[in-house]
């Protein structure tokens, strides 16, 4: 659950592009995954079983290779489907804020319910949003803070450092989206926001 912001100019067009494209790849890596479970099952049925002819020896290996060929077909459809459902929402027409410890508006000691109005927005309301926003100091996070919010922490990717950063970037990014909607919303363009 989050908030998700949406400039209709920018993400109407990518989703009737990218949604076609989208829904072949998802059809294309949930094929290729059958494919994988009906020689999984396969090899569980012949795999354990003590005496079975020199044929079904040969089968259950020639599945094992299937297999691993299919996870890496899996692995790489996979990308495919990443790939275009991002680009589904446009370039910079499309923002969300979980609404948990990787909220940046929780962060800036703001809410999504009080600080910015829902549904669609007018420029008056864009503005009044960009500017509380922008106004608001970002206070770097605490280990302390980030294992009470029941975020994981360690020394490598989930560090301390690597949240501040993460925090810093996402303020950016919620700042230019409101730049971005408030020149939309001017040009015509609605601009929603869903909590």
């Amino acid at each position: 659950m989050g908030a998700d912001l949406y400039i209709n100019s920018i993400t109407e067009p990518a989703r009737a592009k990218y949604e076609p494209l989208f829904n072949e790849a998802v059809e294309r890596r949930d094929s290729l995954m059958k494919d994988r479970q009906g020689y999984e099952a396969f090899i569980a049925i012949y795999d354990n079983i003590g005496e079975v002819s020199s044929e079904i020896r040969k089968q259950v290996k020639d599945a094992k290779a299937k297999v691993k060929a299919l996870k890496t077909q899996i692995t790489a459809a996979q990308e495919v489907v990443t790939k275009y459902y991002n680009l589904m929402d446009g370039r910079g027409g499309y923002f969300r804020d979980s609404y948990n410890g990787s909220s940046i508006l929780w962060r800036l000691g703001l809410s999504w319910w009080k600080d910015i109005p829902g549904g669609k927005l007018t420029v008056e309301q864009l503005r009044g949003a960009l500017n509380k926003i922008k106004a608001a100091k970002f206070e770097p996070i605490t280990e302390a803070e980030l294992r009470e919010l029941g975020c994981k922490v360690d020394n490598g990717e989930n560090s301390v450092a690597v949240w501040n950063k993460m925090f810093r970037n996402k303020k950016r990014r919620l700042v230019r989206f409101f730049e971005r909607a408030i020149k939309a919303r001017e040009a015509g363009s609605e601009v929603y926001f869903s909590l």
